[in-house]
């Protein structure tokens, strides 16, 4: 059975760690936007590598720090549970309620 959200996990590790991306809208698939402010999302070639040009100076330049990707995670684990939640709500219930 296929996931209904597929995520990938680079993508969600290097997020969770806070570190700065440049990611392709495929390997953004299932993450809410606002995506934090170290990850940018490009698709073409050019602006892929565009992005990671930018992103390479910014770095280097102390400009761009890595983010705080604990609160992603939690923010990730949060949705999770309310998913998950709603998913076993029918299941739960109470056999006289």
């Amino acid at each position: 059975m296929p996931c209904l959200d597929p995520m990938r996990t680079k993508t969600l590790e290097t997020m969770e760690m806070g570190l700065p991306a440049v990611a392709t809208s495929s390997s953004l698939r299932g993450i809410p936007k606002p995506l934090p402010e170290q990850m940018v999302e490009a698709n073409d070639p050019q602006a892929f590598a565009d992005a990671l040009k930018n992103m390479i100076v910014e770095v280097r330049t102390g400009r761009l720090k890595d983010g705080d990707g604990a609160s992603f995670r939690d923010q990730q684990l949060r949705q999770m549970d309310i998913a998950m939640a709603a998913l076993l709500a029918p299941f739960t219930k109470s056999a006289d309620g």
